[in-house]
């Protein structure tokens, strides 16, 4: 069986940056991935933030939390697969690596002076994060 999902996130190539993300795994037909990652995700806002907020990107986003939860997630799982990137060009070569020449072309992909990444966490928050990922399969 193969499991697929897309999701989009941006204001789209007129207003700004447009992120589509695409994943999919082949998986035995009777695996059911949120039983299998009970103990590290949730499909809900947690109140210990133990467990990886998934879900469409507008019902994890919120303007009361901010990104938080968001860049967590996102960043957590890409560092399952990858050494969590040190700043958003190692990021967009762990994920992206294609199309880095293109994004050359849209400034706000650009780098700027005093620039976080991430953003809203500090990195060993989301190192920890993706440590316990990578255990739970």
């Amino acid at each position: 069986m193969i499991i697929a999902g897309v999701d989009e996130a941006g204001y789209g190539p007129v207003l700004g940056p447009l992120v589509v993300g695409t994943c999919a795994f082949e998986v035995p037909d009777d695996t059911c991935l949120w039983k299998q990652l009970k103990k590290v995700v949730s499909k809900n806002r947690t109140k210990t933030a133990r467990k990886l907020h998934i879900n469409d990107s507008k019902l994890v986003y919120s303007t009361a939390w901010g990104l938080k939860e968001l860049e967590r997630s996102v960043l957590s799982i890409a560092s399952c697969l990858h050494e969590f990137p040190s700043d958003l060009d190692g990021f967009l070569n762990c994920v992206c690596s294609h199309a880095i020449p293109e994004l050359a072309e849209h400034r706000w992909y650009g780098s700027h002076d005093g620039e976080r990444f991430p953003l809203e966490h500090e990195s060993v928050g989301v190192e920890h994060a993706a440590v316990r990922q990578r255990h739970a399969r």
